[in-house]
C-alpha cells in the first residue's frame, strides 16, 4: 500500500505515525509489540504474537520489581 501525504517521525526512541493514518484495517491495537526484522534489503516491523507479548510483559514486571528492592 502506498501512503501519500502522510508524515512520519523516525527517531532513536521510536516512530511517530501521522494522526490521520487509519490503522483499523491492520488489526493493530494499542499495546501491541513489534519487532524490527530485516528481510532481504528492507526492514519490516512484525507484530509479535500475544503470547510473546504476555511473556515479555511478565519479564519486564519482574525486572522492575527486582530493581526496586
Amino acid at each position: 500500500m502506498l501512503f501519500i501525504d502522510y508524515q512520519w517521525d523516525l527517531s532513536r526512541s521510536g516512530m511517530l505515525l501521522d494522526p490521520e493514518l487509519e490503522l483499523t484495517h491492520t488489526g493493530w491495537v494499542e499495546g501491541d509489540y513489534f519487532q524490527l526484522q530485516r528481510t532481504n534489503d528492507r526492514y519490516v516491523l512484525k507484530r509479535m504474537p500475544k503470547l510473546e507479548k504476555f511473556l515479555l510483559d511478565g519479564v519486564q514486571q519482574n525486572v522492575e520489581k527486582d530493581t526496586n528492592i
